[in-house]
Order: structure tokens, then C-alpha cells, then sequence
């Protein structure tokens, strides 16, 4: 007997968030080790408050890399339920959730790359939640039968958060350009 669809769904979840922990860990930098730790024995309080902002930052970042993930598997938990809920609904409203941010425009380019992004993943968590098996690894087998079918969905994924993350750095770079460009406009004409 297989799993139930609510069980899957906690399956699917912490497969995420480990995935998203360690991503973290990998991307944010631990503080190096030093010889004043052995020199000035008090240096030991700097290095605790850095890997304390390390965690605090690693923990940031899985956070806000699961937000997709998350609404997604929320989604494609309502479909694989039968839960009212239709693909489009669930991505409109996904795309609503920035709407009272004070850069609407900006986030609003990023929900719409992020949408497509969304799009794959619950596709891919509704195969995941009718699949037959017991852990993370027996679902994905179950759902793609073929290493190749499995390999096209991770590099389609790997594109559309590829553009995410382009959206976003290309709208982080601009409100800087914008910010330093005023500053310059308003310092030249000291």
C-alpha cells in the first residue's frame, strides 16, 4: 500500500526544504576561521555573532527560495485532491500576492517569470502526488519512468529559474542605477 496524498505531500515538502537548507548553506558564506582565535581568545565573540548572522541569512534565503515551491506544491496538492481549485486559479493568485508592495512593477515582473517557473512545478508535484511509492526517489521514478523524461523536466525547471533569477538581478541592478544615478544628479549640482 502507497503512500497517502497527504503524506506524499510532507514527503515532497521536506525533500524541498532540505534541498533549500543546504542550497543556503552552499551560497552564503561562512566566516573564515582565524589565528586571533588563539591569539585573542574574545575574537571567539566576533565569530559566534558571524555564524549566528550566517544561519540567520542562510535561513532568509531557504525561506524566500521555497516560496514558489511551496504555493506550488500547495496547488498541486488542491488538484492531485480534487480540491476546486484549477492550475489557473492558483497561479493567478500567486501573481496577486505582491500586488501591495511599494515596488508593484517590480515585483510584478518577477511574478510573472516566477509564474512560469510555478507552472512547471505544479505540473510536476501533481505527477509526484498520484505517483506510487514510499519515499522521495520511488515517486519521481514512479511519475517519469525514464531517466531522460526526468532529466527534460530538471532542465525546463532549471531555465525558468534561471529567468528569475535574471528578472530579479536585472530589477535589483536598476533600482541601484536609479539610486546612485540620483545621488550623482544631485551631488553634481553641489
Amino acid at each position: 500500500m502507497g503512500l497517502s496524498v497527504n503524506a506524499k505531500y510532507r514527503l515532497i515538502l521536506e525533500r524541498e526544504e532540505q534541498f533549500a537548507k543546504a542550497l543556503a548553506y552552499r551560497v552564503v558564506d561562512p566566516p573564515e576561521m582565524s589565528p586571533w582565535l588563539v591569539i585573542a581568545p574574545f575574537y571567539i565573540i566576533f565569530v559566534w555573532y558571524q555564524n549566528h548572522r550566517l544561519r540567520a541569512g542562510a535561513e532568509t534565503f531557504s525561506q524566500e527560495f521555497l516560496v514558489t515551491k511551496k504555493h506550488a506544491l500547495s496547488a498541486a496538492l488542491d488538484l492531485a485532491a480534487g480540491g476546486g481549485r484549477d492550475k489557473r486559479q492558483a497561479l493567478e493568485a500567486f501573481r496577486d500576492t505582491g500586488e501591495n508592495h511599494p515596488n508593484q512593477a517590480a515585483v510584478r515582473a518577477v511574478r510573472l517569470r516566477q509564474t512560469a517557473e510555478m507552472e512547471l512545478l505544479i505540473d510536476h508535484y501533481v505527477r509526484l502526488l498520484q505517483a506510487d511509492g514510499t519515499s522521495y526517489d520511488d515517486l519521481v521514478k514512479d511519475a517519469y519512468q525514464t531517466r531522460s523524461a526526468y532529466l527534460d523536466f530538471t532542465e525546463r525547471l532549471e531555465q525558468a529559474e534561471k529567468a528569475v533569477i535574471c528578472e530579479a538581478v536585472r530589477l535589483t541592478a536598476k533600482a541601484e542605477g536609479d539610486l546612485f544615478g540620483s545621488h550623482r544628479q544631485d551631488g553634481e549640482g553641489r
